[in-house]
């Protein structure tokens, strides 16, 4: 069987893997919904959606700038971003094994080895994480009268994992090529010769994948702040709300045999959120986040696969 041939068929298992339990998800989550529990304001629900497609946009343009930056050239970024969104929704199969395997399976479009897209997928997932963590405390600095008087120890407990990851995450994306050679030529000495492909001066991360990820939490935190004014939620809350939700989101990342981290999430948020707009709105928010999510990578896959079909046929 031919490779691209042997590439269609592995992302149609992996999307039909993704699909059966992106499906669970969704019919967990109707089970889960109480209609009568609160008033949901559409136009709020609206704008969250808007948002959260923003967000999950930006995010896909940071993983390329990484891949292009190691690659010495730019992708063509319809097929790239399709695979992207493709293994956004893979990573619902349990161990989010989907993710990887989706952009390995993609390799044609992202360019370059299997090696660096597997490479370039930790480097994104460690420069998320931080980023977040620093988004998440400068939103806290920015707003702490309101933690302080409705958080929970939880959420500063969260805070504080926030700090350590995200130390760890910018010390090591802030190394070159040559830096990470000799490190891992002194842990995993076997795998240096798989780190092929970028240049010695190569940073781990360029520049310009930090200020997409910086975009993309933000505009996450706004997502959970416009949830909360769904929810009839008071706007000094909105912020913390929305913080709140960047926490929930690296907690249940780290929760690596949740598919996509649902329930964890769903969970923390409900938590956290809890003293800021009651215990009932807070499971609400935690539902309505997950939904709005579930939609807008459905609504980002469709798309970028129809332009990318689209640029094919021309």
């Amino acid at each position: 069987m031919k490779r691209p041939a042997l590439g269609r068929v592995l992302r149609g298992i992996l999307f039909v893997a993704a699909l059966a339990f992106v499906l669970k998800t969704a019919s967990d989550l109707s089970r889960a919904w109480d209609s009568h529990a609160v008033q949901v304001k559409g136009v709020w629900l609206t704008v969250a959606l808007g948002l959260n497609l923003a967000a999950l946009y930006v995010q896909g343009l940071a993983y390329l700038a990484i891949l292009s930056s190691w690659l010495g050239q730019p992708l063509d970024r319809r097929p790239a971003l399709s695979v992207f969104f493709g293994s956004q929704l893979a990573r619902y199969t349990p161990g989010k094994v989907g993710l990887p395997g989706a952009r390995i399976a993609g390799v044609a479009a992202l360019g370059g080895s299997k090696q660096q897209v597997l490479v370039s997928t930790i480097v994104e997932v460690l420069v998320w994480l931080s980023v977040g963590g620093v988004t998440g405390i400068l939103f806290f600095a920015a707003s702490p009268f309101v933690w302080i008087t409705s958080g929970s120890a939880l959420q500063f407990a969260l805070l504080g994992l926030s700090i350590l990851l995200s130390a760890l995450g910018f010390k090591l994306a802030a190394l070159n090529w040559a830096q990470v050679r000799r490190l891992v030529a002194r842990l995993v000495p076997p795998l240096v010769s798989r780190l092929d492909g970028p240049k010695d001066t190569s940073p781990l991360a360029p520049p310009s994948s930090v200020g997409w990820f910086i975009a993309h939490w933000v505009l996450t935190i706004l997502t959970g702040g416009a949830l909360c004014l769904a929810i009839g939620g008071a706007m000094s809350a909105a912020i913390p709300a929305g913080t709140t939700l960047v926490l929930a989101i690296v907690l249940a990342f780290l929760s690596f045999f949740a598919p996509g981290g649902v329930g964890i999430r769903e969970a923390v948020l409900a938590a956290c959120a809890a003293p800021l707009v009651g215990a009932k709105e807070a499971t609400v928010l935690g539902i309505l986040a997950r939904i709005i999510s579930l939609v807008a990578e459905v609504l980002l896959w469709v798309g970028s696969r129809l332009l990318a079909r689209r640029a094919e046929s021309s």
